[in-house]
């Protein structure tokens, strides 16, 4: 096995328990492409039902999991959508950019999903094309 990249994190069973090591996990290449393979599988069906070709896509950084590295960096790019990479999370920024580029997908860990939804009267919407318009 080829090495891609190694991330290093937590278990899922380990986060509760935050004074554990990290630990290691070698991604391969071709760990990366059967994921990417996955997601635009699953995928496709919605988009399709939604008539999406390519959308503009919100990335924050750093992409240091796995999910970032792989979905938003290499499942995105190989559809053809744009990704706009921020260097962080900071609630107008993160509007700004969302309205600037008109960005209809975004990818929030819960600690920004946390921040959104206590952003002081902040609306958090899902738009459509038509929306965007």
């Amino acid at each position: 096995m080829e090495v891609l990249w190694t991330c290093y994190g937590r278990a899922v069973g380990d986060l509760l328990t935050l004074a554990s090591p990290q630990k290691a996990v070698e991604v391969s290449h071709r760990n990366v492409i059967a994921n990417c393979i996955q997601y635009r599988t699953f995928e496709q069906v919605i988009h399709d039902e939604l008539g999406i070709d390519t959308q503009v896509v919100l990335g924050l950084l750093p992409f240091s999991h796995s999910y970032a590295l792989v979905v938003i960096i290499h499942a995105c790019v190989a559809r053809g959508d744009s990704v706009i990479v921020l260097p962080g999370f900071d609630l107008n920024t993160y509007l700004a950019a969302t309205e600037r580029f008109r960005i209809q997908l975004h990818y929030v860990v819960r600690k920004s999903n946390n921040e959104i939804d206590n952003g002081g009267g902040c609306v958090v919407a899902l738009f459509t094309d038509a929306d965007m318009t």
